[in-house]
Order: structure tokens, then C-alpha cells, then sequence
């Protein structure tokens, strides 16, 4: 977790690149402008778009980019950070990230209906679509390329598969107890009331019960997965609107 970025992109925002962690774009405290998705007041980053891009060009169209804030001082959201941790992933383990993903997390964890940036056309995939209220919906034509964010929004899965996952983690199938403690330890406070940004996890409370989550918001698609602790509650919402 401690390892800074430039161990693998060294070419990448050299002057900052040595600062920042994988911790830190584990918990979106890097503070990097380079983003995919988003843009900020400034217009620092990239919208995705429907044909393939190549990791070594996003990279080189993001690798001048300057830090909004001091890595692991504040929090914001990266999409980017997520892409640069997928590539991390192929170069520590030697295997391409959907390889990875599926001998070391969807096979332990029984999840057979879970796939990194393809579609099995054998099952039945939810059509998206875009629309306010619930008097019109419209459905959305314009997918963009997996390629712009993998590691971040580039997985089809289903609601049992998800419990299955997080069932995994609890049980110590997918990583050590100490592991699994860092994921809700090593934080970055939010800036929100007490919510703290976790390893891919917001650490919250809805009254007085510890709430953990996490959301997805894409064009046509909305989710949110998460556990009441005390509880041993858990939530797994996925919606094609």
C-alpha cells in the first residue's frame, strides 16, 4: 500500500508521481487533476468515448497533469486512479486484469456470473436507459469503450453474485483478516459529516449503526452495495435507469 506510483509509471506527473501511493488511489486521496468521466471547474480530464484507447496514450495525454491538493490530505473521487490500479494489478501479477480478477476474486469467491468488459450473450443483459420521474425513460445508445475506465466500471455482474463477493471477504476467502482491517482503517476523512473514505469502501453510519458502501452512477446504470455491520445486513441494489 505504500508503494508510490512511479515504481510502475515513472514517466507519469514525474514531478508528483514519487508522492503518491497506492493507498492513496485506493481511497481517492491522491489529489491528482488527471481524471476519466470527469472534469473539474478547470477542465482537467477526459469523458470516455465509444471507440478503444490504449492505456500507454491515456497516459501519455494525462502524464503532465498537477496535483489539486497534497496526496493524503484530502479526498476526491478518480476514476483514473482506478485504471492506473488495474495496470498495477498486470504488472505485479503478470496476467492480464480480467484474468486476475477471475482466478483470484470471482472463482474463490463462486460468482459465475461476473465478467471484467464482456457480455456472456447466453444470459440476459439489462438494457440501460436514461429518463427523469417515472412517466418517460429512454433508452441509451451510446456506450463508451470499457478500455477508458477499467478497474473502475468496466464489470457486469448480478445481485447474487455481488452478496457471493461480499459474503468472500467476510469469510477470509479473498484476502487475510489483517488485510481485510485495512481496508476499513486505512481512510481518508470525506470532508462530510464523519464519512471516511476506505479501500474502495465508504466507511458511514445511518443513525447510530455502522454503515458500509459503496455507490455506482454510469450513463443508464445505478447501484449501490453495502453492509450494516451490527446487523450483519446486506444491501445490494443494482437498476438499468
Amino acid at each position: 500500500l505504500d508503494t508510490p506510483i512511479s515504481a510502475y509509471f515513472p514517466d507519469f506527473m514525474p514531478d508528483f508521481s514519487k508522492e503518491i501511493t497506492i493507498q492513496h488511489l485506493l481511497n481517492n486521496s491522491s489529489g491528482i487533476e488527471a481524471n476519466i468521466g470527469r472534469t473539474d471547474d478547470k477542465g482537467n480530464g477526459l469523458m470516455p468515448e465509444e471507440t478503444p484507447i490504449a492505456f500507454d496514450e491515456l497516459l501519455e495525454k494525462l502524464k503532465d497533469s498537477e496535483l489539486k491538493f497534497e496526496p493524503g490530505t484530502g479526498y476526491d473521487y478518480n476514476n483514473f486512479g482506478y485504471l492506473l490500479l488495474a495496470h498495477i494489478i498486470e504488472k505485479v501479477s503478470l496476467q492480464s486484469y480480467d484474468d486476475f480478477m477471475e482466478e483470484s476474486v470471482f472463482k474463490p469467491a463462486g460468482m459465475k456470473n461476473t465478467s471484467i468488459a464482456f457480455f456472456n450473450s447466453l444470459n440476459q443483459k439489462a438494457q440501460p436507459y436514461l429518463g427523469l420521474g417515472m412517466s418517460e425513460f429512454k433508452k441509451f445508445n451510446s456506450p463508451f469503450h470499457p478500455s477508458w475506465l477499467m478497474g473502475a466500471a468496466d464489470m457486469n455482474s448480478t445481485t447474487v453474485d455481488l452478496f457471493k463477493f461480499m459474503q468472500a471477504l467476510d469469510n477470509g476467502k479473498l484476502l487475510k483478516p489483517a488485510s481485510v482491517s485495512k481496508i476499513y482503517t486505512a481512510t481518508q476523512a470525506m470532508g462530510v459529516n464523519e464519512m471516511l473514505s476506505g479501500l474502495g469502501w465508504v466507511i458511514d453510519h445511518k443513525g447510530d449503526e455502522k454503515w458500509i458502501y459503496n455507490n455506482g452512477l454510469l450513463p443508464g446504470y445505478a447501484s449501490v452495495m453495502g453492509s450494516l455491520v451490527e446487523k450483519n445486513i446486506k444491501v445490494i441494489i443494482l437498476s438499468n435507469a
